[in-house]
């Protein structure tokens, strides 16, 4: 990172269950979490660094880069690190902005950063990568050309398609079966059951889409007691 002020690429991610992975871990005395976190996160050791940075702290990683021509291979390695998070059953959430960034021994100060935390905390929702706004808008400027199985749209929300990157068909068995992981948890738990709910209604209605395919979340059903 360079110590004069520039502008950045930023993702910030955020992988989602991280306390209670941790406890998981703690209680079985097993360090489980820790070697799926190594795992998903080998895919960014053989990254260029003269273009990207990164760190990891906790259950945030913070990705740079501070050149604005480069944001197909930018978007190219979120979907990347989501599927390769996805490969440990472990799902993330993320936002990505371009602004101001400053860095310089241990300062850093970065309008990018800023802006990526509250995309991921506050417009994600979901285990999603959302792309703020601007900065399609300026891909329009540089005329970056997106191809098509990078970014959907939804709602007026950008964000990065690892499904069209992972093939529909594994995209769905990898989901099952960290949704069929989790079932203990996910039970009577809001929260977390949508965060699977909007993956599943995600696959559902991705264009690529195979309908030979069983469900694995079922509809809600009409309940009622029968004294008689």
């Amino acid at each position: 990172m360079s110590g004069s002020p520039t502008y950045a690429y930023v993702a910030l991610i955020d992988v989602l269950g991280y306390k209670k992975y941790l406890e998981r871990d703690y209680q079985v005395g097993y360090l489980t979490f820790q070697h799926r976190l190594r795992n998903a996160l080998n895919i960014l050791t053989d990254i260029n660094e003269a273009i990207y940075q990164y760190q990891a702290i906790s259950d945030t990683i913070i990705i740079i880069c501070s050149d604005r021509n480069k944001f197909i291979d930018f978007i190219k390695l979120q979907q990347k690190l989501f599927i390769s998070f996805l490969n440990e059953n472990l799902l993330i959430r993320g936002g990505i902005s371009y602004s101001h960034h400053f860095h310089s021994g241990n300062l850093t100060y970065s309008h990018a950063i800023s802006l990526s935390h509250k995309l991921e905390s506050s417009v994600a929702i979901y285990p999603r990568i959302v792309v703020d706004h601007n900065v399609i808008e300026l891909q329009k400027e540089l005329n970056t050309k997106i191809e098509k199985g990078l970014l959907l749209i939804h709602n007026g929300i950008y964000f990065i398609d690892f499904i069209s990157q992972m093939g529909w068909k594994n995209a769905y068995n990898k989901l099952k079966q960290i949704y069929d992981e989790e079932k203990e948890i996910i039970y009577r738990d809001e929260t977390i059951f949508m965060k699977h709910y909007w993956l599943y209604h995600l696959l559902n209605n991705h264009e690529l889409r195979q309908d030979d395919i069983e469900p694995y979340i079922s509809l809600p059903k009409q309940y009622e007691i029968n004294t008689k």
